[in-house]
């Protein structure tokens, strides 16, 4: 699991009855492209976030076409980490407007759970910086830009589970499988 970058896991198809299944399929989303890579690595324009936002949901697309959906005839159940709210968060701080990301990314399935692990800044920019030393991503290098894009998920409101990453891994991880409150029933 991430060390406390965005939304850490998406969930199709999981339940906490199921969760020790071996049908499961796990799976990295994200863009192939070198050029994705720079510009997480190195920043870039505007512009450039624009031409990636597209790459990256032509190749979230295909990931789909290829991957999830193939596990999810299946019945299997699919895990990624970051998936497309990922795509919000730094392309929204990157400057690219929500309604064209949500309008190249429509038609991409909505997961039945995704959690996002909430940090304070300088325990997410101390965990980041344990795990990748030296390495980290232009957006990692300082606290005002991890802080645009944790504001970018905290806007995307209901559609994350936030959980508290300060929480010890089994407090986490109990908190990913517990049962959602059944519906109550309308009244008439």
């Amino acid at each position: 699991m991430p060390a406390g970058r965005g939304p850490a896991l998406v969930i199709r198809g999981a339940t906490p009855q199921n969760a020790g299944r071996d049908d499961r399929t796990r799976t990295r989303t994200g863009p192939a492209r070198a050029e994705v890579q720079v510009f997480h690595d190195e920043g870039g324009s505007t512009e450039t976030a624009h031409i990636l936002a597209l790459l990256a949901a032509a190749d979230r697309r295909r990931h789909v076409r290829e991957v999830i959906n193939p596990a999810l005839e299946r019945n299997a159940v699919v895990l990624c980490d970051r998936y497309v709210y990922a795509t919000f968060g730094v392309f929204v701080h990157r400057g690219v407007d929500f309604r064209f990301l949500a309008t190249i990314n429509e038609g991409i399935p909505r997961p039945d759970h995704a959690f996002y692990l909430k940090l304070p800044t300088d325990e997410l920019l101390r965990r980041l910086r344990e795990r990748d030393g030296d390495r980290l991503k232009h957006e990692e290098r300082s606290a005002e830009r991890v802080e645009s894009i944790t504001r970018t998920y905290e806007e995307l409101g209901s559609e994350l589970v936030h959980i508290d990453g300060t929480t010890p891994r089994e407090g986490v991880t109990a908190e990913i499988l517990r049962p959602e409150p059944a519906a109550s029933p309308d009244v008439a």
